[in-house]
């Protein structure tokens, strides 16, 4: 029997979404100030210090005694997981696996986004980043959101308690706004602001960044109800999910894939020009977005064992998922779950 605990992030959810479905001993952190009540025995902080904060001050509070497996997870975990209180009485063979149905490609800065978010540079700030990682534009980060995920306390201890410790200390949005705000971003950036915010074309370099940091959505869009969210924290959301706890192999092949990305390379010397047209695209990153998803999916078929009956069961759920996902885009259903499970995937995710 494998020693678990689970950790939940609680707001305005109702706590029978699965809180109160959920049999294994759990810590409930309750962010208060967005709505819902907190219970005794909950641990309340306020709601600047959320998902990534909430991790880190869990860790560094039980690095010393930590149990074999902690799941992180949303009070309603039904926007990115299928029976999570099913699923997490599977039985785990790595030191690190997702739960969500979903994957997301993720890339130095959200330019699509109200928001200029950068992993890139919370990366950074962290000791964690990418080498070669701002030559260009490109999708780096590949995670599953919501932050829903299992990890074993030897992962964790593979970074010193010091580590965690600097998160915590680091999440203040006032200080990672003048970070990004003063940081010597390369042109390609300001060229891709451009593209995609053209009202702000007329602005200096720095009061883009200001505008698109601090001072958005109201100078992007009049009609936008979007509410300032926590900075820092959302920039750090693939981190978690991604860069800080999954297996130094994959980081080293993944760095090595993405640091040639936007460079150019140049074999037939005959040429008196360059070749603008040749990129160098190594595995896992493709110039498909989806195939690039499914490369990353070969990473994940040692989080679970497949005989578990939990497992199974939990797999019957996920093809109704991918059952209805197939319906809504009036795909044949059942092609759709046979096209996953010939390519072999055990986890048959969307």
């Amino acid at each position: 029997m494998q020693d678990k605990h689970v950790v939940i992030f609680h707001g305005r959810e109702d706590r029978d979404i699965f809180i109160n479905k959920c049999e294994l001993p759990k810590t409930i952190y309750h962010i208060d100030g967005i709505g819902g009540k907190a219970e005794p025995g909950d641990i309340i902080v306020d709601n600047h210090q959320v998902t990534d904060w909430i991790m880190a001050k869990h860790i560094v509070d039980n690095y010393d005694n930590l149990p074999e497996y902690t799941i992180f997870t949303q009070a309603d975990p039904n926007d990115h997981c299928v029976e999570l209180s099913n699923s997490i009485k599977c039985k785990f063979t790595d030191k690190y696996g997702s739960f969500c149905f979903a994957r997301s490609l993720c890339e130095q800065f959200t330019f699509g986004w109200q928001r200029l978010h950068s992993a890139a540079l919370s990366a950074e700030r962290l000791g964690i980043g990418f080498h070669n990682s701002m030559n260009d534009r490109k999708i780096m980060y590949y995670f599953a959101p919501g932050n829903i995920f299992y990890v074993h306390r030897d992962r964790i201890r593979e970074r010193p308690k010091s580590f965690y410790q600097s998160i915590i200390d680091l999440d203040n949005d006032e200080d990672f706004f003048n970070y990004v705000e003063n940081y010597n971003l390369p042109y390609w950036v300001y060229r891709e602001i451009d593209k995609c915010y053209p009202n702000l074309k007329k602005l200096s370099k720095k009061e883009k960044i200001v505008q698109l940091t601090k001072l958005v959505p109201q100078y992007i869009t009049q009609n936008s109800s979007k509410k300032r969210d926590d900075y820092f924290g959302i920039s750090t959301e693939p981190l978690f999910t991604f860069l800080i706890f999954m297996d130094k192999k994959i980081i080293k092949i993944i760095d090595e894939a993405q640091s040639v990305m936007g460079n150019k390379l140049y074999f037939n010397t005959n040429n008196s020009h360059y070749n603008y047209d040749f990129y160098f695209n190594k595995f896992p990153y493709h110039d498909n977005k989806h195939q690039t998803t499914f490369n990353f999916k070969q990473f994940e078929e040692n989080w679970f064992d497949r005989d578990c009956p939990y497992f199974k069961k939990w797999q019957e759920f996920n093809k109704e998922k991918l059952r209805f996902e197939a319906r809504k885009s009036g795909r044949n259903e059942d092609e759709l779950v046979r096209f996953f499970e010939n390519l072999g995937f055990a986890n048959i995710t969307c």
